[in-house]
């Protein structure tokens, strides 16, 4: 799992210090300090590793060392030690299922150490509230000793298992129960058995929102006064803590919209060549959804939006809907205009009419729809979007209309769909 890039995913920027237990010989000091994280308490139980930290850390004011492993209370014990991984695999656990999943690494000795609550060490608990755990299965009781000390902690990266690599370890379902104050917004199963998660206080946590565009020899199809207009609409939005996933799939140029990123709105750019929009539209998503994105907002650039659609969206889908729309105002070259108050129907039965009412121009969805529904069928077009609210309804999730005008559609010889619909008066 990649940290830097999971924290500015989740556009975490008030790590103050990190707790590092299992700190062997500090191969995250580089790592945090890129993430402009410079108060580090580095926890490690082992004499060979504690001897490395205090060579390379000894004199750094950035850095304080303690000695002993971190436990559910104050007692010595044995660790068993492995060589051929350097250290990193030693644990107070005894060895299972990592014998067989890693025959290399044997444990042929054992080390005596101090074991101490984390409660109980001095230090300044309010300089830090990230605890970094890499402590071999000793994770729950590393959590059970720190009750007091977790009241400042916000943010908890640590190894998970779904096996039981050391006798007794907990799994991951298991730390989701303890940490019942926190919320796992991310795990990487690297190793099969095993993995990483990251942990927010649930008080901390802000719901993380992608903007979705996606297009194809933009230039050529598009006025730029509109493309203009849209990226105005997005700038001027009331909430701007989203990221734009701009995403190019055309095969002749290589077209980037998105000139000048605002300060506080995150952008990236990817480009792959594709059949359709439909297959661009499917890739874009999915990237949000890997970087572990929770609401998604779609957007075409010859549109525009109401400076508070991403707000009015995004109260709709903290409420529990997993997909919303808007009503909208449909302009036309000429400068007619038109409102459409889809929210006055219902979906079902103009379904059956064979009639889509969900303007996907101001679609907005969570995570859940995007698990349960995906993908958008790349052949079918120009009702993929259809099909796919049919499918969403035949699943279960709940849709939610929004009785207010967030969406002017621009309609145009270079629309998609040009498919009829009839404004309520």
């Amino acid at each position: 799992m990649d940290f830097c890039k999971l924290i500015e995913n989740k556009d975490i920027n008030n790590i103050k210090g990190v707790i590092l237990a299992g700190a062997h010989h500090g191969q995250e000091y580089e790592l945090f300090k890129s993430c402009g994280i410079n108060k580090m308490l580095f926890i490690e139980p082992c004499f060979p590793a504690m001897n490395t930290l205090t060579a390379k850390f000894g004199q750094n004011e950035d850095v304080r060392l303690v000695n002993c492993a971190l436990g559910e209370d104050n007692y010595e014990t044995e660790i068993n030690v492995e060589t051929a991984n350097n250290g990193m695999s030693n644990s107070i656990l005894t060895p299972k299922k990592h014998l067989l999943q890693y025959p290399q690494i044997q444990f042929h000795t054992k080390q005596k150490v101090d074991v101490k609550k984390l409660d109980d060490l001095e230090f300044t608990r309010e300089y830090y509230n990230m605890l970094y755990m890499d402590v071999q299965g000793f994770e729950l009781n590393v959590l059970k000793g720190a009750i007091e000390s977790l009241k400042n902690i916000d943010y908890i990266f640590i190894e998970v298992n779904r096996d039981e690599l050391y006798e007794g370890c907990p799994m991951v379902e298991q730390l989701d129960e303890f940490l019942s104050d926190f919320i796992r917004v991310e795990t990487n199963w690297e190793g099969g058995t095993w993995g990483d998660s990251f942990y927010i206080r649930k008080k901390a946590y802000k719901k993380q929102l992608a903007v979705i565009l996606f297009h194809s020899d933009i230039h050529k199809i598009y006025k730029q006064e509109w493309i203009n207009e849209c990226l105005t609409s997005l700038q001027n939005q009331t909430i701007r803590n989203f990221k734009v996933y701009e995403f190019c799939y055309g095969h002749q140029t290589i077209d980037r919209v998105w000139q000048h990123p605002s300060g506080d709105i995150r952008y990236g750019y990817y480009y792959s060549p594709m059949p359709n929009h439909v297959f661009a539209e499917n890739a874009a998503i999915q990237i949000a959804y890997n970087d572990g994105f929770d609401y998604f907002f779609i957007v075409n650039l010859d549109d525009s939006y109401s400076p508070n659609r991403i707000e009015k969206q995004l109260e709709a889908l903290n409420n529990g809907y997993d997909l919303i729309s808007s009503d909208f105002i449909r302009t036309w070259e000429d400068g007619k205009k038109e409102t459409f108050e889809m929210s006055k129907l219902n979906f079902i039965d103009e379904a059956r009419k064979e009639h889509n009412i969900i303007a996907h121009p101001v679609v907005a969805f969570n995570r859940r729809f995007w698990e349960t529904c995906r993908f958008f069928d790349v052949n079918g077009i120009p009702r993929e979007d259809f099909d796919m609210w049919i499918k969403a309804w035949n699943k279960g999730m709940s849709f939610f209309i929004m009785p207010e005008g967030l969406l002017y559609h621009r309609v145009h010889s270079q629309n998609v769909s040009q498919q009829p619909i009839t404004p309520i008066t």
